[in-house]
């Protein structure tokens, strides 16, 4: 399977896995307390997508000769052409059906 990530996009993958470590570790006979990691992992995500997105973060803004600007986008942190916030909520639906389930 190929992996397609811009920027810090494969943390979205990282982040909630590694979270879910402690759980299964200490727990390891309750195999759905990795769950929990992963809802953890998803609030993390989402909250550092939506600081590398804040504009005052985001932009780069380059000046010709004439003096004109241009807005420039810096960051593009994206998982299969998702953005790294939204992996967040990802996270977190997969985890509750898993649960469910």
């Amino acid at each position: 399977m190929l992996i397609v990530w811009q920027g810090w996009g494969f943390m979205a993958i990282v982040i909630p896995l590694l979270c879910s470590m402690p759980f299964l570790y200490l727990l390891p006979q309750y195999p759905k307390i990795a769950a929990i990691g992963w809802i953890i992992g998803g609030i993390i995500l989402a909250l550092w997508g939506v600081y590398l997105h804040k504009p005052e973060n985001n932009n780069i803004i380059l000046y010709d000769e004439f003096g004109q600007g241009y807005k420039f986008k810096k960051h593009t942190d994206t998982l299969f052409w998702i953005s790294m916030e939204y992996w967040g909520g990802i996270w977190a639906v997969f985890s509750v059906f898993y649960l469910l389930a």
